[in-house]
């Protein structure tokens, strides 16, 4: 078979031998279509069609040497199922349906990728039945897979000191000090419940569905065992267009949840979570190649303003004013 190499966040089409491997290798069954979005760093999604016209999701490595690909996937699946249980409501986690050497099908979650906007248009009915709905979801996974408090969660430690002198420059003196406050926060040491979290809870892998009025989601490569507050960074706070304002009415309903487990989500630990979350990601990726990623930067004041609309951050006037002088001295 002639292998296509897949490159990461590029459409890569199946090359006719491997559309003639793979439509063998599923005995036939299937009509091979269109990619699905773009290739994610190990994985690319093609439609699948059978004789009835349902429609499901072949997943494929992009890399054919990548002999690891298929036992990854198998420890996905096996902890997506541990994250589900037997969990049979609203949200919809697409099931596996086979697994082969080298590919695995799965049923197709519908929709489009979760956007604010979606959400925003919303009405006020249906946005507080989906944050509850989201809510007993992840309440349902954390109370089952509960371990016990454990270490705060860490943000890799690319120094939150060394992301924020490197932002400095470019931000305002009232963001300088939204980051401040919740630098603080956020390395603050105590426990914290350790669960089985998803993790990768951004627009990408949340689908929403319009006419069924349903939230899919998809992609469990990153769940593992750790820090409830993994569900909230930093890849679901480095999805920019992501709705404050759904994940604030999502943590509102889940303390209101009855639980066997005490766990509570610390709504400063979330902000703090969300806006440190987004600075990580960007400043990784800066402070590795040496360079501001400039066409990004712009997304920090939308996200800023955007965190004090949903959760009203508010820096302390006094403490604004004396930055402000500290500053001008300089």
């Amino acid at each position: 078979m002639k292998f296509t190499e897949k490159k990461n966040g590029e459409q890569n089409p199946l090359s006719p031998e491997e559309i003639a491997y793979y439509g063998n290798a599923l005995g036939g069954k299937y009509k091979i279509g269109a990619q699905l979005g773009r290739s994610g760093a190990q994985t690319s999604a093609y439609l699948l069609t059978d004789s009835s016209g349902e429609q499901f999701v072949l997943k494929v490595p992009n890399h054919q040497k990548d002999d690891g690909w298929i036992v990854r996937q198998k420890k996905a699946i096996e902890i997506k199922e541990s994250y589900v249980g037997d969990y049979n409501g609203p949200i919809c986690v697409p099931k596996t349906i086979q697994i082969g050497q080298d590919f695995v099908v799965e049923e197709l979650a519908s929709g489009q990728e979760f956007s604010a906007k979606m959400y925003d248009a919303l009405s006020t009915k249906d946005k507080a039945k989906l944050a509850k709905d989201f809510a007993v979801f992840l309440n349902q996974s954390h109370q089952r897979t509960f371990q016990g408090n454990g270490e705060t969660l860490q943000l890799g430690r690319a120094s939150l000191q060394s992301i924020f002198d490197y932002f400095k420059s470019e931000l305002s003196i009232r963001e300088q000090m939204v980051f401040l406050k919740y630098k603080q926060i956020f390395e603050e040491p105590h426990q914290e419940p350790q669960v089985l979290a998803f993790g990768d809870y951004r627009h990408q892998n949340m689908l929403w569905d319009s006419e069924k009025k349903q939230l899919s989601i998809i992609d469990f490569d990153c769940t593992r065992y750790g820090s409830v507050y993994k569900e909230f960074t930093p890849s679901a706070a480095a999805s920019f267009h992501s709705s404050y304002h759904f994940l604030k009415d999502v943590v509102q309903a889940y303390n209101r949840l009855p639980k066997k487990h005490p766990i509570h989500l610390d709504p400063e630990r979330v902000k703090a979570n969300c806006i440190l979350g987004i600075y990580h990601e960007l400043g990784r990726c800066g402070i590795s190649n040496g360079a501001p990623p400039k066409n990004q930067l712009r997304f920090i004041p939308f996200m800023c303003r955007e965190i004090e609309k949903a959760f009203h951050v508010k820096p302390n006037k006094t403490q604004l004013r004396r930055k402000q002088h500290e500053d001008s001295r300089l």
